[in-house]
C-alpha cells in the first residue's frame, strides 16, 4: 500500500492527466492514486439509473475505494458521462472509433455530465454534479478527417473525442465552465479545499 506521510492529505483518485494538470494549476498539492474501479460492472448493475445519477455513482465509487486505503484523506473522485439524444457514449479508444464519437455530436447538443465528490474516512464530506450543454458545428466527413489527422492520438480516451480547450473553434454552443467540461468544477472544489485544508492549497 502506497503511504502518505503528510496526513490529511489531498489524493486525486484518477489517472487523468487533464485532471492533474487542473489541481496544479489551482495551485493544489496532491497525489494521484488512481482507482481500480469496474465501471462497466457498475453501469451493468444499475440500468435504471439517468446520466447524472451514474456519473455521480461512478465519481464516489472511485473516491470511496482509495478512502478505504487512506482513511484520513481527502478524497477527489470524479466521473464524466456524455449523453447525445439518449445515447451514453464512451471514451473513444481508436481513431475510428474518434471518428464515429464526432460523427454523431456533429450538429446536435449534447450534455457532458461532470460528477465529482471529495471523501474522507468513506464518507462524502463534499459532491457536485454540472451539466453542461456543448453543441459541435454541422463537419463533414472531410471535416472530422480533417480534425483527426491534426489530432492524433492526443484525442484517445477523450470522452466525445476532443479536448475542449484544444478544440473551441469545433463548437457552436458551449454552456458551462471550461473546468467542468475539463474534468472538475474548479471554483467549488478549490473552496471547499482552502476552507477545510488550506495546507494543500498554494493560492
Amino acid at each position: 500500500m502506497q503511504s502518505y506521510p503528510h496526513n490529511p492529505q489531498v489524493i486525486l483518485a484518477s489517472g487523468s492527466a487533464t485532471r492533474r494538470a487542473l489541481l496544479t494549476e489551482a495551485g493544489i498539492l496532491f497525489q494521484a492514486h488512481p482507482s481500480q474501479v469496474d465501471e462497466k460492472r457498475i453501469k451493468a448493475h444499475h440500468p435504471d439509473l439517468d446520466v447524472a445519477e451514474m456519473a455521480m455513482l461512478l465519481a464516489a465509487a472511485k473516491a470511496r475505494q482509495i478512502s478505504a486505503e487512506h482513511p484520513a484523506c481527502f478524497v477527489i473522485g470524479c466521473d464524466q458521462m456524455l449523453d447525445c439524444d439518449g445515447v451514453w457514449l464512451e471514451k473513444p479508444e481508436t481513431m475510428e472509433a474518434v471518428r464515429d464519437s464526432l460523427m454523431r455530436l456533429a450538429g446536435r447538443r449534447h450534455r457532458l455530465i461532470t460528477a465529482a465528490v471529495i471523501m474522507r474516512d468513506a464518507q462524502i464530506v463534499w459532491a457536485q454534479t454540472d451539466v453542461n450543454w456543448l453543441k459541435i458545428k454541422p463537419l463533414t466527413a472531410d471535416e472530422i478527417e480533417a480534425y483527426v489527422r491534426e489530432k492524433g492520438a492526443g484525442v484517445l480516451g477523450c470522452l466525445g473525442g476532443f479536448k475542449i480547450e484544444e478544440s473551441l473553434d469545433l463548437f457552436d454552443e458551449i454552456n458551462g465552465t471550461i473546468d467542468s467540461i475539463r474534468g472538475l468544477p474548479m471554483a467549488s472544489l478549490t473552496a471547499f479545499l482552502s476552507e477545510h485544508m488550506p495546507a494543500a492549497t498554494k493560492k
